[in-house]
């Protein structure tokens, strides 16, 4: 290309730019963005969350994203109408057949300068909003989800010129765009219908799924955090309970002829207390791992069969009585799993908590154990998902309320009056242990053969691994086909797969989200138990469900999604082009 080719396209390729950003009709679109970045940014400020996964920003996400969308959609859609098949568009033509520009050139000055200027606002959009809401909130990962799902508009905006520019061809320009609108409205509003539209049934065995990857991933990271810890809790060397009618050497025979190791309440409804699977797990989940029974002059900790894991706790409760106070809520706020009444979610904040363990010498001694709780405090003690980690208020069958000292004082066993002292003036132990404890448990055991699947009729199946095998297999089917919910998963896959999958699913005029990765499971997961039988079966402690690798099995959604869009992206334009050198060399001949 000599010097005179190359000014006369530049020439050319600034007219065309000046000619897109000097429309009335852009200046219109460019101040509807402005309005609606200023709108979202205000309106994500004023929830003032740090939580990443709270659902209020979800909703607004799922809203905002929608309108995003469509308008840069209409925008490309419109620009395109402007710079192929406007009157000013064919006085532009006429002007560079003058200049001798070729007919491919034309459509690729006009494709390039069009796809320019869209990209630059679109990029613009995203980098001030990253800005707002990392600088307005101080929440980096907020940032990364709201900003980082706008970037799929690079593939949708090339989509929607090819849709437009071949349905104008086909059919009169104001038919053209009708479609070019009811395409982009589709497409954007496709995952709220399919939101609302979606059985509760389905919604249920989403929902289900995504408890059961969730346990999956909690046990697999402690398993994996403990072991790099050296706390040697998988050796076999020491187990909790009786495996088999020959065992004599479990931790818990001490038990047998004493008082429950549980604080506040316990399960038992008759005088004669007695080793009950729910007490014992009560008091794991409720995080009232220092609890103790003096057997002689040895002190019997709950979890003090293995000495590094007990150690933790109590270097933990060292740590805490050696720091400023200033938690916000009692004892009795603090969530218990088991079958109480929710009530009102209770926020708790450990930001500032887990950041002075970080620099403790806990976390010298145990590094990656203070990364798990760092990794799954927030998600289990203060998302309202489900039955598992709702909060809960201290009820159970409509009994004794634990607001008050009553049940304080009515409550406690005396054996362990010193250490429900320190759990009363330190709550926050007791959620740091639950989030602890619920890792130690899925490590060994996960209770999921308690779910029920929901079948289209409503009718709930028992669950079983060949049911919930085809389950996943016909979410994946269903998530392939419903080509209107696609956006939903581009969205999603910036947020936490497990986490995810809990969390949209409770959005449910929003999101309709199934989980796009899971993992195997097979009958061992299941029944890591004792041999002997009882109605509340023990787990088996003496070995991990983990210890054998777990495979994690990929719809691949994501992949097929890009790779439909691509697709898209090249056949439309490719397309486009060809069809306007076609016409043009008709029109110019």
């Amino acid at each position: 290309m000599n010097n005179i080719q190359f000014k006369y396209l530049f020439k050319i390729s600034k007219i065309n730019f000046r000619y897109i950003t000097k429309n009335y009709i852009n200046l219109a679109f460019l101040s509807s963005f402005a309005i609606i970045f200023i709108i979202f940014s205000a309106l994500y400020l004023k929830i003032n969350s740090k939580e990443s996964y709270d659902t209020v920003y979800l909703n607004l996400l799922a809203i905002e994203n929608t309108v995003v969308y469509s308008f840069f959609g209409f925008f490309a859609g419109f620009l395109t109408i402007q710079m192929f098949f406007s009157k000013e568009a064919k006085n532009y033509q006429i002007l560079e057949k003058q200049y001798g520009l070729k007919v491919y050139k034309s459509f690729l000055i006009r494709y390039l300068s069009l796809m320019s200027y869209v990209m630059m606002v679109t990029l613009l959009y995203i980098l001030l909003e990253v800005m707002v809401i990392y600088l307005g909130l101080g929440n980096g990962d907020l940032a990364k989800i709201i900003a980082l799902s706008k970037f799929n508009l690079l593939i949708f905006i090339p989509v929607i010129f090819g849709v437009t520019f071949i349905l104008t061809i086909l059919v009169k320009n104001e038919i053209g765009i009708m479609l070019t609108v009811i395409y982009i409205l589709f497409v954007n509003i496709g995952p709220l219908f399919s939101a609302i539209l979606k059985s509760e049934s389905a919604r249920k065995n989403d929902i289900l799924i995504g408890e059961v990857n969730f346990n999956i991933k909690v046990g697999k990271d402690f398993f994996e955090a403990s072991q790099r810890d050296e706390l040697n809790l998988y050796d076999g060397k020491s187990h909790l309970f009786k495996l088999n009618k020959e065992d004599d050497k479990y931790y818990y025979n001490f038990l047998n002829d004493s008082e429950l190791l549980t604080s506040f309440r316990n399960f038992s409804t008759s005088n004669e207390i007695k080793v009950d699977f729910r007490n014992v797990y009560y008091t794991y989940l409720s995080g009232q791992t220092l609890n103790r029974e003096y057997v002689g002059d040895d002190v019997k900790y709950i979890l003090g069969f293995n000495k590094e894991y007990i150690n933790f706790f109590i270097e933990l409760q060292d740590f805490l009585q050696s720091r400023s106070r200033y938690v916000s809520f009692s004892w009795e706020e603090t969530p218990f799993f088991v079958k109480s009444f929710p009530q009102k979610l209770k926020k708790f904040d450990f930001n500032k908590l887990i950041d002075e363990l970080k620099h403790s010498n806990l976390n010298t001694k145990y590094p990656n154990l203070i990364r798990f709780v760092e990794q799954y405090w927030d998600f289990i003690l203060n998302y309202n998902l489900n039955e598992l980690f709702s909060y809960k208020l201290f009820t159970e069958d409509g009994g004794v309320d634990s607001k008050g000292d009553e049940v304080w004082d009515n409550f406690v066993l005396t054996q362990n009056e010193e250490v429900n002292d320190f759990y009363n003036e330190y709550p926050e132990f007791l959620l740091l242990s639950q989030v602890i404890n619920i890792g130690f448990i899925n490590s060994f055991n996960l209770n999921i053969s308690k779910y029920n699947i929901s079948s289209s009729k409503n009718v709930d199946i028992a669950f079983e691994i060949d049911e919930y095998k085809k389950m996943l297999n016909k979410n994946k089917v269903n998530q392939f086909l419903n080509y209107f919910n696609y956006n939903s998963y581009l969205t999603g896959q910036f947020l936490s797969s497990n986490k995810a999958t809990l969390a949209l699913n409770q959005l449910k005029k929003t999101w309709t989200y199934s989980s796009v990765k899971n993992f195997v499971i097979n009958e061992e997961m299941l029944n890591n138990q004792t041999d002997l039988g009882y109605d509340y079966d023990f787990i088996n402690t003496s070995e991990s469900i983990f210890s054998k690798s777990i495979k994690e099995k990929h719809t691949n959604i994501l992949i097929y999604i890009y790779n439909v869009n691509f697709a898209l992206m090249v056949v439309l334009s490719g397309l486009s082009f060809w069809i306007y050198v076609k016409n043009s060399k008709k029109d110019w001949n």
